[in-house]
């Protein structure tokens, strides 16, 4: 226990290292950030916090440990109350300065939500409700912290909580209940969770923490020995610290419908591999282990409440506190007739499309002809049932299909008359008048404007609220113009923090609208909703500002891939508004297929544009996904596919620029963009070595290449008619300045036996000259070459002059030609060299002085 208490605090500190900026430089809270937050207090009683309501809240309502937080850790972090004042004010939230993407901007992000008061159950500040999905919108989120705060009990937190920003979660004595759910695996960069006492029931594998000081705290939950023995294995492996003791009430709880004096058999799979199972009847021992119970004759005193104590000796003799106590898990009800099913709570969804009912058993899946059974009212009125469903982790959420939306603040009563709605044990639903439906129905997003794009290619539409497009319905817009166009589709432009939360989207159309349309828009009511929020309310006729230009320049915009490696492109910018691929398949422009060069045609107005380039890199990992069957009590795990889009910037931190001018039909600027198209060609002379050695086979390798220093890369003869004389090969996919370390073996031979390699820095498509068992090469360019002088350089006439440094004097000088073929060697010449007899052409030299220093350099011959 001390071990954990040390490590609660020494993450603590690590958490709380990094202090924000000065508040000197504050200017507003992000506004997807400040809206969270508006959500959150909105969810869980911010009226009635008593950071809120407490007239004379200061730090004296602190205890040490957060006070030390806001005096000594975050002394700017606020006291104040919330939605008074500037956000960085906020009690229980700290603010710091957080690059956007690739840019050189910022903005001030929510890091920390903690509107407690105290440490673990002591940090009750009265907030009661539930945690609502916009919390999804803190994407720069590192700690959440509710712990202590009971009026939450009951409630489920939701996927959207779970940013891979995320470093800390303190749920302790808030009492959520339902699942941590596989989402949770997103938070990759999790270094302390505390979930204990909750009411949580499942949990994801937990292997994906890394951190070496990471610990677990889950116990005093309802999580079953089976559910937490693969994340046990983890912790145990890595040497990490958890404590899961005194889990209670685990599994599902189940009803067994049966007849008098026939047999049954119970199962329970909650104990895990390693576990052992004791089973209870009505509260006393049976003393019956295993897995299973059988009856064979079912009486009526056999009926009743079946329990199981479950113990996992691996799981409680590798814990940090081996202090456990009995494990029980939840009843398996044994009855001759089945219970009627209940409704626990009924409540419409954000969007107020829909009414969710939670029944305390498994539903049988319900058929269209029972939505008449149902009766939704809406402020005194009707409103039909058009649809109905079953959902839910137990099959438990019978969901109702609404013909017209909840708005915010309506008043909702749902009544059912008995029919033949059922729950699997075949329990009949009794009927009910005018319960209260809770509505949680957001505002109901508006549309604020309307534009085309220059190319009329596609209409801007915005809101007052970030839309959801997983919503996408583009047969919900009618486009009104006099030329003839439809909406396609639909794409969410860029947001201006992250890239998928945005208010505006793009309806594409399948023609170009030209200057003289008047334009209009209409949307009849169908999927759109806001991003966790309502569903857009039809509209007619919204004016659209057209503001197409006939003046466009045709143009290509190319992406040249020197490396060979990457599979598609996408480029992001401002030409259409819109990211779009490009392609290297022979179409759309794109002149040759499969040339790793991607080709696109665009039709551009007056301007500039910005544009970037992304490798688009789609990967797919796999996660582990828990069921447990509310029937049987079987647990099942499966490996689940997910996609994930992790596009790669190549075109680096700047933007690509270009401009168009329709006057001048020009364009000009950045229409191509290269990546790593420079190449080194090798030439690799192997006379002097043949001619000195008896060589079997003529067989020579560039090793080293991309570190490659098995297989090689196999040259080629430049004169098949002469296999002695030189050989070459080129690498690919280099920038300016990157250095290449490499070496040359003959078959197994390798031209050294010293562990020297050569080397040499890419300055734009070189060529490198190497002699095979030399370590000079005669470079295209050379450092050395710049301290050697050679002049005429072309050289016209019949001599060149050659002037080494501090006037030293030539004792070799080798000319090659420019495929490496060495055609003279002078020994001790003197300046001016005569070269009469050389055909015009470019030629290398290699010059060695009494220092025995080489230099190297090239000249032309004309």
């Amino acid at each position: 226990m001390k071990k954990g208490i040390l490590l609660f605090y020494t993450i603590l500190a690590t958490l709380t290292t990094v202090k924000p900026q000065d508040y000197s430089g504050y200017t507003r809270c992000a506004e997807q950030d400040s809206l969270a937050l508006v959500a959150f207090y909105n969810a869980t009683g911010g009226p009635d916090w008593i950071s809120n309501s407490a007239s004379d809240f200061s730090t004296a309502y602190l205890s040490d440990d957060v006070l030390i937080y806001y005096t000594v850790d975050y002394p700017n972090a606020g006291l104040g109350k919330w939605l008074e004042g500037p956000v960085k004010n906020w009690f229980g939230v700290t603010l710091a300065k957080r690059q956007i993407g690739n840019t050189a901007d910022s903005a001030w992000r929510v890091i920390h939500l903690h509107p407690t008061l105290s440490r673990r159950s002591a940090g009750e500040n009265k907030l009661a409700g539930y945690v609502p999905k916009e919390v999804g919108l803190l994407t720069a989120l590192e700690w959440f912290k509710v712990n202590g705060n009971a009026g939450l009990k009951n409630t489920e937190l939701p996927d959207e909580l779970y940013q891979p920003t995320i470093l800390a979660f303190d749920f302790e004595g808030a009492f959520f209940s339902g699942i941590l759910s596989s989402a949770l695996r997103n938070c990759t960069n999790l270094k302390y969770p505390n979930f204990r006492d909750n009411y949580f029931d499942s949990i994801p594998v937990i292997d994906f923490i890394t951190d070496p000081w990471a610990s677990l705290w889950v116990y005093r939950n309802q999580i079953s020995w089976a559910t937490l023995e693969p994340t046990v294995a983890y912790m145990v492996d890595k040497g990490y610290e958890y404590e899961a003791r005194d889990q209670h009430d685990v599994g599902r709880a189940s009803e067994i419908v049966v007849a008098p004096g026939s047999s049954i058999t119970l199962t329970c799979n909650d104990a895990g591999t390693q576990g052992t199972c004791t089973w209870y009847k009505k509260g006393f021992n049976t003393y019956m282990t295993g897995t299973t119970y059988t009856d064979n004759n079912v009486t009526a005193s056999d009926t009743g409440n079946y329990t199981v104590v479950i113990a996992n000796e691996y799981i409680r003799l590798n814990d940090a506190n081996a202090d456990y106590v009995n494990t029980f898990t939840k009843p398996i009800h044994v009855t001759f007739v089945p219970s009627v099913p209940v409704v626990k709570k009924a409540y419409t969804s954000y969007s107020g499309n829909t009414i969710s009912l939670s029944f305390s058993k498994p539903m049988v899946t319900p058929l269209s002809a029972q939505t008449t059974e149902f009766t939704v009212t809406r402020n005194g009125a009707s409103i039909p049932v058009n649809g109905i469903s079953r959902t839910g982790r137990l099959n438990e959420i019978i969901t109702l299909e609404l013909a017209a939306s909840i708005l915010k603040n309506d008043v909702v009563t749902l009544s059912y008359t008995k029919g033949t709605v059922t729950d699997v044990n075949g329990g009949a639903l009794d009927s009910f008048a005018a319960k209260a439906v809770t509505n949680i129905a957001r505002e109901t997003p508006t549309i604020v404007s309307a534009i085309t794009n220059a190319n009329g290619e596609s209409i801007i539409l915005e809101f007052d609220h970030f839309m959801d497009p997983a919503t996408f319905n583009a047969n919900n817009f009618t486009i009104s113009a006099t030329t003839e166009v439809n909406a396609t589709g639909i794409t969410l432009l860029n947001g201006d923090i992250n890239t998928n939360i945005s208010k505006k989207i793009a309806l594409n159309l399948d023609g170009s609208l030209n200057n003289a349309d008047i334009i209009t828009v209409t949307y009849q009511k169908g999927d759109l909703t806001a991003l966790y929020g309502a569903a857009l309310q039809s509209f007619s006729d919204f004016p659209v500002e057209n503001i197409v230009s006939e003046n466009k320049v045709s143009m290509n915009l190319k992406v040249v891939d020197g490396t060979g490696l990457i599979g598609q492109v996408v480029v992001k910018g401002d030409m259409k508004n819109l990211p779009f691929p490009l392609f290297d398949d022979g179409t759309n422009g794109d002149e040759t297929s499969g040339d790793h060069t991607w080709t696109i045609n665009l039709q551009l107005n007056d301007g500039s544009y910005d544009w970037e380039v992304y490798n688009q890199i789609v990967t797919i990992t796999y996660d582990t996904v828990v069921n447990t069957d509310p029937i049987t009590g079987v647990i099942t795990y499966t490996i689940t596919p997910v996609q994930i889009n992790n596009d790669s910037l190549i075109s680096g931190t700047a933007n690509l620029n270009l401009s168009v001018s329709y006057a001048q039909g020009s364009v000009t600027g950045d229409t191509v963009f290269n990546y790593r198209t420079n190449s080194v060609t090798l030439i690799l002379d192997m006379k002097e070595y043949l001619a000195a050695n008896e060589v079997q086979a003529i067989e020579p390798y560039l090793m080293g290449i991309n570190n490659d220093w098995s297989t090689g890369m196999l040259m080629t003869a430049t004169d098949e008619n002469h296999p002695d004389s030189s050989y070459i090969t080129t690498a690919k996919g280099y920038l300016p300045g990157e250095t290449i370390i490499f070496n040359f073996r003959n078959g197994n031979t390798w031209e050294n036996n010293s562990p020297m390699k050569r080397s040499h820095t890419v300055v734009a498509n070189d060529t490198v000259w190497c002699t095979f068992g030399q370590l000079t090469d005669i470079p295209g360019n050379s450092s050395a070459a710049e301290k050697m002088s050679i002049y005429p350089n072309p050289v016209a006439g019949g001599f060149l002059w050659i002037s080494l440094p501090n006037h030293e004097t030539i004792k070799k000088v080798n000319i090659y030609t420019v495929l490496g073929q060495k055609i003279n060697t002078i020994q001790n010449t003197a300046s001016p060299m005569e070269i009469s007899s050389l055909k015009p052409g470019i030629y290398f030299l290699e010059v060695t002085d009494h220092s025995d220093r080489n230099f190297q350099s090239r000249f032309i011959k004309k």
